[in-house]
């Protein structure tokens, strides 16, 4: 069974350039997309995020609107050169990617999972001399019904004010209020070990509280302690248990 599932890995040689042609990692609530960043002159790589608990709760303007999920955002990995190839392997025993992103000024070796459990993205970066200079960017989505891009909107209906980006004591947290109550909160810190920069980031939701600043925080602390070495070995054993 492990050689079947190994056949069957995805592998990347050239970079995508759309949500649908890149790979894909999640857990059944956090999930990401990973392709190139839209733009004629970008040379970042856009890891998208997406939660399936994140909606909106204003029933009054109907489904689509009312209790439409919500865009939450996405984070840009910005190597310093321009990207000149890939080696990428989405491995479906284990749900990692791995592999190498090439510049003009080095390489960027890549691991990356969403963790079945604790539902972290944890994405660990090795950096050759010249792109040690390499940084991670969140972008905040409008959150907003995605039909609001092709449908009418209904009588009364706005989008919900723009996410509030805060620190707390080394981790940084995306606070999007919603109109109706409750929030939905992406935080995120880095941790560095040796030549190896870790990416840590959770989606919370709460309505009509406001908990998930708090779970938000507790998660990414938490997951934070641990490289990606020790994430992976709980991670891999629910997936091999899945299999």
């Amino acid at each position: 069974w492990r050689t079947v599932l190994d056949d069957a890995d995805l592998v990347w040689q050239r970079m995508p350039t759309a949500w649908y042609e890149g790979p894909f990692l999640g857990n059944g609530f956090l999930g990401s997309g990973i392709y190139a960043e839209p733009g004629a002159s970008s040379t970042a790589v856009r890891f998208n995020i997406q939660h399936s608990e994140v909606q909106d709760h204003r029933p009054e303007f109907g489904s689509l609107f009312g209790l439409a999920r919500l865009p939450i955002g996405w984070f840009t990995l910005e190597p310093v050169g321009a990207v000149t190839g890939l080696d990428w392997r989405l491995s479906l025993r284990h749900a990692e990617l791995t592999g190498t992103l090439t510049t003009d000024r080095g390489t960027l070796e890549l691991r990356a999972l969403v963790h079945n459990d604790r539902s972290v993205l944890a994405v660990e970066v090795t950096a050759s001399e010249g792109e040690r200079g390499f940084r991670w960017v969140f972008h905040p989505a409008d959150a907003i019904s995605p039909r609001a891009a092709f449908k009418p909107l209904p009588d009364g209906y706005r989008g919900n004010p723009p996410a509030q980006v805060t620190d707390h004591d080394g981790i940084t947290a995306a606070v999007q209020p919603l109109l109706a109550g409750g929030q939905h909160v992406t935080a995120w810190r880095e941790r560095t070990r040796g030549r190896t920069r870790t990416l840590y980031a959770h989606v919370a939701h709460s309505y009509p509280g406001t908990t998930a600043l708090g779970r938000a925080l507790t998660a990414v602390r938490r997951a934070a302690q641990l490289p990606c070495s020790a994430l992976a070995v709980d991670h891999r054993a629910w997936w091999y248990t899945y299999y």
